[in-house]
């Protein structure tokens, strides 16, 4: 599974790579000139761009919808250790997850970034009229890894920052689980698991 999981990722990350030759930068990703945002386009390929840049969005973005399964992301920027000004700006997405297996996973970081570490910051960004839906079709079924959802990222840690954010007219749709939510599934408005950082 492990394996799978690799090649999954290895594939996102070569399509994003593909993605980013096709698309054109403003800036050069320092603190004095960071690197702009504008489309959908644009923040997906922050994978490949530089996960410890500076980026600054310039207009409200709708990624859609991504589809995941027990081995593909759940998440649309990996683990970010750089610079993200949300510039008063939007971004909506969907993210729908459908497992058959509640145990075929390891544990999960499920949201906007994966993870936030090092001395991340993520500023003045808000999350709108998005969708967090986690199913698990093997009725009566339990997940043992545990699986952590935020709407800006399922981890924090280190010296990570998010700061001045807001989440408006969002949900998460877990079924399938039974009650246990909050021992193997765990939710929360921005950060599903904060191990270290500061929320401002």
């Amino acid at each position: 599974m492990k394996k799978l999981l690799l090649m999954a990722t290895a594939l996102l990350f070569a399509c994003t790579a593909d993605l980013f030759a096709q698309i054109t930068w403003h800036g050069t990703g320092t603190k004095d000139n960071p690197y702009l945002i504008e489309s959908a386009d644009h923040f997906r390929a922050i994978n490949t761009m530089g996960l410890d840049q500076y980026y600054k969005q310039i207009a409200d973005i709708d990624l859609g919808s991504i589809i995941a399964d027990s081995i593909s992301p759940a998440y649309v920027v990996g683990n970010f250790a750089g610079n993200y000004d949300g510039n008063g700006k939007s971004i909506t997405y969907q993210i729908s997850i459908k497992i058959n297996d509640p145990y075929e996973n390891e544990n999960g970081y499920i949201g906007l970034f994966e993870t936030l570490s090092g001395s991340a910051v993520v500023k003045n960004l808000t999350i709108k009229e998005s969708n967090i839906s986690f199913t698990c079709s093997e009725s009566g079924a339990y997940s043992k890894p545990q699986r952590y959802m935020g709407f800006i990222c399922g981890r924090m840690m280190d010296n990570a920052t998010i700061s001045n954010c807001c989440i408006n007219d969002s949900r998460v749709n877990i079924s399938g689980f039974r009650n246990k939510i909050g021992q193997y599934v765990h939710v929360a408005g921005a950060v599903g698991s904060m191990e270290g950082g500061v929320l401002q």
